[in-house]
Parts: structure tokens; sequence; C-alpha cells
């Protein structure tokens, strides 16, 4: 099989591994009787455009935590966190911070404590002040204070919260914390 017929093969629709992976093309390649090895078919694929750009788009997006649905416009993303500060004069331990993943913006609400109700208010006040209303997504860390009455707003909201494990959790909204947060 040639490059040519391998990508008809590959991209025609009626083929139950159009667009698959290297190894499931190849056993539809033997269950049909035609042999080709893993290395040919993974090297057939790779030439083909839409595979690459296919490739570079997952490349460009691995480390983002967006939801994709923005990028077609229907809303935007954000990334929360809160912030601690030593105990002021006014009993406000820290803030809420919101990050917009699409521009950039920062912004920040002071809070007295991390309860979900007191963090909930902050969020609305920041969605209010700032007309924020075309939120879609929401990544945060997997803390108490995103739980609870926060979590039913965003679900009220139809906003899509993704708590983050690991490392990284929400990376922009961390990364703005330890570079403005002496």
């Amino acid at each position: 099989m040639d490059a040519e017929e391998f990508e008809k093969f590959w991209t025609d629709t009626s083929n139950p591994s159009a667009f698959s992976s290297a190894r499931s093309v190849q056993k539809d390649l033997e269950r049909q009787g035609l042999r080709a090895s893993y290395p040919k078919v993974l090297h057939l694929i790779s030439k083909i455009q839409s595979y690459q750009q296919n490739v570079r788009a997952q490349q460009r997006f691995a480390t983002r935590h967006i939801d994709y649905r923005t990028l077609a416009g229907v809303g935007r993303a954000f990334q929360a966190d809160l912030f601690f500060l030593p105990q002021s004069s006014d009993n406000m331990i820290g803030g809420l911070l919101l990050i917009d993943e699409m521009d950039g913006f920062i912004y920040c609400k002071a809070i007295r404590d991390k309860k979900p109700e007191t963090v909930l208010a902050a969020f609305k006040t920041l969605r209010e002040e700032h007309n924020l209303k075309d939120m879609s997504f929401l990544l945060t860390d997997n803390g108490s204070e995103f739980k609870g009455v926060f979590l039913q707003y965003l679900k009220d909201n139809h906003i899509m919260w993704k708590g983050a494990t690991g490392r990284s959790k929400a990376f922009m909204a961390e990364r703005a914390i330890l570079t403005c947060i002496p």
C-alpha cells in the first residue's frame, strides 16, 4: 500500500479505524488481510498533513487546563485560588484571585476567612463588578473553600468546574500568587 492509498484508507470515515492510532489501523489492516508492520503504519500516518496538524495542536495545548469549548468562542475559562497575608487590622486574611486564561487579566477581592460562603460572596462580587458573565469554565484546587455552596452556585450558573490535583493545580493562579505576594 503506497502513501496515497493509505491516506485515503485512513481518512475514509466508513472505515472503523479512520483517524485512529497506528496500532488500531495496523490491526484493522490485518483483519482485512493486508500486511503492514507497526513502524510502516506509523510512518505513513506521520506523513498525512491532517495528522501533523493534530499533533501540533495537542502539543500546543498539552499543558493548558482549558475547556476547549472556550476556544470556539462559547465562553471564557478562568482559574481561581486563595492567597493569604499576615493578618491586618481590618481582619482580612487574604483574598480570592481570579485569572482570565484568554487575556491574562487578574481580578482580586479581599476575604475575611476561607469558608465557602465567604469565597462565594467574593466570587459573585468579582463577576458583577467586572462583568464576567460569559464565564464557562473554572479551574481551582480541590480545597474545601471551593466546595458546598460555591460548587452549587457554579452548577446553577452553568459554569464547568474542575478541581485540579497534583503539582500543577490552577497553575496560572498559583504563579501569579507566587510572583505578586511576598
